[in-house]
């Protein structure tokens, strides 16, 4: 149903179209943030909290659009605070470092290591290039400066890498042969 005229009947005292208009809402609402925030948990969130907002402030308001547009208005300035708020990267950041905390947890593997550094002094015997890509990377050389280095474009310095982790992903899996 449409939304203004349930707004219209909700105003008038319906309550039953007012259950209606917020169920209504609600759904619509949350199809159109999944759209622009994939975390459903954070996209619930922003839903409830237009939703909050229009239940707040609907039965005063005159609109001089419609009731519709005003909501959606709502919504979009609810998802734009969200990524101004950068929640999202404080959530990304999170995680990240949990991830990290429970990586220092697990032991290191010598044999593993050893394996990866034979794999590695092969790479490097097979093709230095590739070898030394894999090093500057792991350093943590930026990508740019790699390429400033090696006199090196973009697309090749990343051809080169996926071919270089290729040959260590090789090696590993077959036990030291390339």
């Amino acid at each position: 149903m449409n939304l203004n005229l349930l707004h219209e009947l909700a105003q008038n005292g319906d309550s039953r179209s007012e259950d209606r208009l917020f169920e209504s809402m609600s759904a619509r609402f949350r199809l159109f943030v999944q759209q622009k925030i994939y975390n459903r948990q954070d996209a619930e969130e922003v839903v409830q909290k237009a939703l909050m907002t229009i239940a707040e402030k609907y039965r005063g308001l005159k609109f001089k659009t419609s009731f519709s547009a005003w909501a959606y208005e709502v919504l979009k300035n609810k998802v734009l605070d969200y990524w101004k708020a950068g929640t999202f990267r404080q959530k990304r950041i999170i995680d990240y470092l949990d991830e990290m905390e429970t990586e220092r947890t697990v032991e290191p593997n010598p044999n593993l290591e050893r394996k990866l550094l034979d794999c590695f002094k092969q790479v490097s015997t097979t093709n230095r290039r590739h070898a030394r890509i894999l090093n500057l990377h792991y350093q943590g050389y930026h990508v740019k400066d790699i390429c400033k280095m090696l006199n090196l474009t973009t697309s090749n310095f990343y051809s080169i890498l996926f071919r270089a982790r290729s040959m260590l992903a090789d090696c590993l899996r077959a036990g030291g042969v390339i």
